[in-house]
C-alpha cells in the first residue's frame, strides 16, 4: 500500500516537473535572490534554524538542570530528539541551492560568458553560506545521532533535507 503511494508520487512528480533545462546567468541568479519570494524564503530559513538552535540550547539546560525524568523534560522530549534532525536537514538543504548557484556561476565562467565569476561580490556570501550550511548539517546530524536513535534521526533528517531542497 505505502509503496504504491510512493511510486504514484514519484510518477506524478516526474510528469508535472519542468522539462526544460534552464541555465541562469550569474547576474540573473543574484537578481532572483532579491525577489520578495526568495527573501521571504531566506528569512524563514534563518528564523527556523535560529529558533531550532535556541530551543535545543534551552531544552539541554532543562535536561542538565532537572534530569531526563523531570515532567518538564518529558513534556518536550519528542521535540528535543526531533529538533536535531530538523536543524540538520534544513541547514543541509541550503547547500543544494547554494551549490547550484556556485556551479552556474563557474560554468558560465568556464564557457567564456563571464570574464571572472569572482568579480560579483554576491558570490562570496554564497561560498560562505555554502560552507556554513554543510558544516551545520554535519554538526547537528552528528549531535542528534550521538544522543538519539539513528532509526529516528536519519529519516527525519532526510525528510527535512528533501523538503527544503525542493522548496529551495
Amino acid at each position: 500500500g505505502c509503496t504504491l503511494v510512493i511510486i504514484s508520487g514519484c510518477v506524478v512528480s516526474v510528469i508535472f516537473a519542468q522539462q526544460d533545462d534552464v541555465q541562469y546567468s550569474t547576474e540573473c541568479l543574484f537578481t532572483l535572490f532579491a525577489e520578495p519570494g526568495a527573501l521571504c524564503y531566506f528569512i524563514f530559513i534563518i528564523c527556523a534554524i535560529t529558533g531550532g538552535v535556541l530551543f535545543v540550547k534551552w531544552i539541554e539546560r532543562v535536561l542538565e538542570s532537572y534530569g531526563a525524568q523531570s515532567s518538564l523534560y518529558q513534556k518536550w522530549y519528542k521535540y528535543h530528539r526531533f529538533s536535531y534532525a530538523c536543524i540538520a536537514g534544513t541547514a543541509g538543504a541550503q547547500s543544494v541551492l547554494l551549490a547550484k548557484c556556485l556551479i552556474e556561476a563557474i560554468s558560465e565562467w568556464v564557457n567564456g560568458k563571464n570574464k571572472i565569476f569572482l568579480a560579483y561580490w554576491q558570490i562570496y556570501p554564497v561560498i560562505l553560506f555554502l560552507c556554513l550550511s554543510v558544516a551545520m548539517q554535519i554538526y547537528w546530524l552528528n549531535m542528534g545521532l550521538a544522543r538519539f536513535d539513528a532509526l529516528y534521526n536519519v529519516p527525519v533528517f532526510q525528510c527535512f533535507w528533501m523538503l527544503f531542497s525542493t522548496i529551495g
